[in-house]
């Protein structure tokens, strides 16, 4: 086993020294922090709250993923396929199958199933 240890003479008589230390860090002037939904002149999109909300709901933080979907409303970003689908993942991990329904409908999707049925 190695040990790692400053460079002696051992090092020249080729045993191996240790890595350098990684820096992991840039360098250059820290980002300001974020204010609502934009950041130095962007806007969140939808695939942002899609993947923040998916997140959530994997991680069982039911109610900031409710939040999150909120404010994705609030800030006037219309919601996708993937939205809803995400939002019926959270409800269906909450035991919600009503909302689950509601969702679907809301989305359009039903609709779009008519003629199959």
């Amino acid at each position: 086993m190695t040990r790692w240890s400053r460079p002696t003479a051992t090092a020249a008589a080729g045993v191996d020294a240790p890595p350098p230390p990684v820096t992991l860090l840039a360098r250059g002037p820290r980002p300001r922090p974020a204010s609502s939904t934009t950041m130095q002149g962007l806007q969140a999109e939808a695939r942002t709250y899609n993947t923040v909300i998916s997140a959530c709901s994997k991680a069982g933080q039911f109610d900031r993923a409710l939040r999150v979907y909120q404010h994705m409303r609030a800030s006037g970003v219309e919601p996708s396929t993937t939205t809803y689908t995400a939002m019926i993942g959270v409800f269906s991990r909450l035991g919600q199958l009503d909302k689950c329904l509601e969702v679907y409908h809301v989305s359009g999707a039903l609709t779009s199933f008519l003629p199959l049925l």
